[in-house]
């Protein structure tokens, strides 16, 4: 009886989490030629998705219409990957390196390179740039 109560309830549960699972949202599609999106990060305050590129190291702005648009594209940058907004929504931060897969890997970064950045959406201007093993010091890390 145990475990019939065990199952009926476990069914019950499950058909509960069913029931009140958000749908999705539309998908939106861009084309970003040559990129290969590594990270994404969605902005609250504009509505706007901003993904990194592993292959060119670019980092994009995604409109929920599909509109790319390069918001950042420097020499320095090899392979963009993980970011994360800041709750005002006016900075993003975004981890830098070059793990070999950039169509600008070289060997004097391949391996060898970790930084931080820190973007201004408005303009796409850095006003941060962490460079390992620099960045890990307290007393120069940003609060997020």
């Amino acid at each position: 009886m145990k475990k019939l109560t065990y199952l009926l309830g476990g069914l019950a549960s499950l058909a509960a989490i069913a029931a009140f699972s958000p749908e999705p949202g539309p998908r939106i599609e861009f084309d970003a030629l040559e990129s290969y999106p590594e990270g994404v990060a969605y902005n609250k305050v504009d509505g706007n998705y901003y993904v990194s590129s592993a292959r060119l190291g670019n980092i994009g702005k995604v409109t929920p219409q599909g509109a790319y648009t390069i918001l950042l594209q420097d020499s320095m940058l090899k392979s963009t990957y993980g970011m994360k907004i800041h709750t005002d929504g006016k900075k993003l931060f975004a981890c830098v390196s070059d793990a070999n897969y950039s169509k600008y890997t070289n060997p004097a970064t391949r391996t060898k390179m970790a930084r931080l950045i820190g973007l201004e959406l408005s303009t796409g201007k850095k006003f941060l740039i962490l460079i390992y093993p620099d960045c890990f010091q307290e007393s120069i890390l940003p609060t997020i």
